[in-house]
């Protein structure tokens, strides 16, 4: 007895899978700055330091004094000289008044005038000390200042996004089959 063979035969099913990458753009604009800087204002007001020097006394004590004061002091010494010789003439004249009393007036005025005292001197030194007069004022200084600063304005932008999403597909490719046949030449089989 045969026994007939069977014969199977079958192909699998396959998927195709198709894919479309996703794109994505993303630009950063820059963004926009503004500095302003504002300077620091510093002002200086300065006084400048004051020396005064007063020499008028001691170009007074050297003899070396201006036109009006020469002039004020030779007529204060010219009348003080004019009025003791007005004081001494009128003494003479009164001890030559008084012959009547005795005595040798006239020998005794002679003997004044021809014999003066002796005439008074010292040691000066010129200038005097303290003849020379010193002021000073110092420099005055004023410092004024303004704070500056700095003044920053800034604008910045939003990022410019693209995105395009991916798309996948998926499909049967191929069916799936299976084939069964019996193999036997010899089986005549009649139902």
């Amino acid at each position: 007895m045969r026994i007939p063979q069977i014969r199977m035969s079958q192909t699998f099913a396959q998927l195709g899978i198709e894919t479309e990458k996703p794109q994505q753009t993303i630009q950063q604009p820059k963004a926009e700055m503004a500095i302003q800087q504002q300077p620091t204002e510093l002002k200086i007001e300065r006084s400048p330091s004051i020396l005064e020097i007063d020499q008028t006394r001691a170009w007074e004590e050297a003899n070396l004094k201006g036109p009006a004061t020469l002039a004020r002091d030779w007529a204060s010494a010219s009348r003080q000289q004019g009025l003791e010789g007005i004081a001494r003439r009128a003494e003479e004249g009164g001890q030559l008044a008084a012959i009547e009393r005795g005595g040798n007036a006239l020998a005794d005025v002679a003997q004044t005038k021809s014999h003066p005292p002796p005439a008074l001197f010292n040691i000066t030194f010129i200038p005097s000390y303290g003849s020379v007069q010193f002021r000073f004022t110092p420099t005055k200084l004023d410092m004024n200042w303004t704070q500056g600063g700095v003044k920053i304005d800034a604008k910045s932008h939003q990022p410019l996004h693209e995105y395009k999403p991916g798309h996948v597909n998926i499909y049967l490719k191929q069916q799936e089959s299976l084939t069964i046949e019996v193999m036997d030449q010899g089986l005549d089989v009649k139902v």
